[in-house]
């Protein structure tokens, strides 16, 4: 029997070819998953040093970006030096970070060892206190003697417990300890790269449009390019605003438990600081090993007034600070920012917390105005507050 084989037929032939090989890949990829999951690992453990040095650059690029257009272009504006100043501006501020960094760490190391030693050192007479403590509360407002007793017995197995927990935990110390040496080749491997990024970074942005442009249609690079352009504004905008209010914060802190004369002021300030960078609940996240600690040390009264320090800190936080250091550079309400930081904690730790709200800005700002465009050409308002109902 003769086959008449015309465009329909071959349409069909083609399509059958290549629902026939998608399904063989798809089982190839199956059968062969953890293979192609460690040779992704692999590749990815190759490209660390170059991920290390594109966040070393982007995070000095704005830095570079002012030195270089508020003050070396300005000095060479009558003979123009565009590479001088560059290389001066990179310089700069290479010298500023590695400045600010060394202080940091010759300032702040000492004190907190200081602080976890003496902590450590007393915890014993702590623990003594706070048991004293409960006995006053507990006679003062006729408790149970038997609730009391299983509350110092489960406190007692609790400190057991995590002195269990952080004998069993040394080694995975050490186990960490050495990993991160590892990694730090892979730093300074990443900051070389990260000066080659800051050097030419038009040139190497020129080449990736030039390579999109050849291989993709005109409509969607231009439309990749646009949403590039608005991650970056969010991302260099949130993540530095972040930084620097984290800073102000810590230093408030500390500046007002030091007036307050609380103990560990430095050790909780720097707390304080680094649970500060997630937004919304980050203060109050901070202020739980505080009031932990001071209740331990000083007792409740102090650990109360830390509490109520805390609190007003944090409304200095949210309705000054974060309007002026920030200002709506997402764009979010209060319950998508929690969202986001709920979602990129679950799915990506430290990590998804951080970028968590800056990622889906991002996306609810695309999500929108996809939205806002089928309304228009449904004729129907874009706006948000026409679709309230009306009491």
């Amino acid at each position: 029997m003769k086959i008449k084989w015309d465009e329909n037929t071959t349409t069909k032939t083609l399509s059958n070819l290549a629902v026939v090989t998608g399904g063989l890949i798809i089982y190839f990829i199956f059968q062969n998953l953890s293979g192609i999951k460690a040779g992704i690992n692999h590749v990815f453990g190759l490209l660390t040093p170059f991920v290390y040095g594109f966040v070393i650059a982007y995070l000095l690029c704005s830095p570079m970006n002012f030195f270089e257009k508020k003050v070396f272009l300005k000095l060479f504006k009558k003979k123009p030096r565009p590479k001088l100043a560059r290389a001066l501006s990179i310089i700069i501020t290479l010298i500023l970070a590695f400045a600010i960094l060394i202080t940091l760490i010759s300032f702040l190391v000492p004190q907190l060892g200081e602080s976890i030693m003496t902590f450590r050192d007393n915890l014993p007479g702590y623990a003594k206190s706070l048991t004293n403590m409960v006995n006053d509360i507990a006679a003062k407002f006729n408790l149970d003697s038997t609730f009391f007793e299983k509350f110092v017995m489960s406190y007692q197995e609790l400190i057991s417990k995590v002195t269990t927990l952080v004998t069993q935990a040394v080694p995975h110390v050490v186990d960490f300890s050495m990993k991160f040496t590892s990694q730090i080749f892979n730093v300074i491997v990443g900051l070389f790269i990260s000066l080659y990024f800051l050097a030419g970074k038009e040139k190497f942005i020129a080449q990736l449009k030039k390579l999109m442009y050849a291989v993709l249609p005109k409509r969607f690079v231009e439309s990749t390019l646009e949403i590039a352009s608005m991650s970056n504004r969010t991302f260099s905008r949130y993540v530095s605003g972040q930084l620097m209010d984290a800073a102000v914060v810590g230093c408030l802190c500390f500046l007002g438990l030091t007036i307050l004369k609380m103990p560990f002021a430095l050790l909780i300030s720097c707390i304080v600081m680094v649970t500060n960078v997630i937004p919304m609940v980050g203060p109050f996240i901070g202020a739980i090993p505080g009031t932990f600690i001071i209740l331990m040390s000083d007792g409740f009264t102090k650990a109360l007034i830390f509490v109520v320090f805390i609190v007003i800190l944090q409304q200095v936080d949210g309705n000054i600070l974060v309007p002026k250091i920030i200002g709506e550079s997402t764009g979010l309400s209060g319950f998508w920012v929690l969202f986001a930081i709920v979602v990129g904690g679950g799915q990506f730790g430290i990590v998804g917390i951080v970028i968590g709200v800056p990622v889906f800005s991002v996306l609810y700002t695309l999500i929108k105005r996809l939205i806002e465009k089928r309304l228009k050409q449904i004729g129907m308002s874009p706006r948000t507050n026409d679709y309230v109902p009306k009491s």
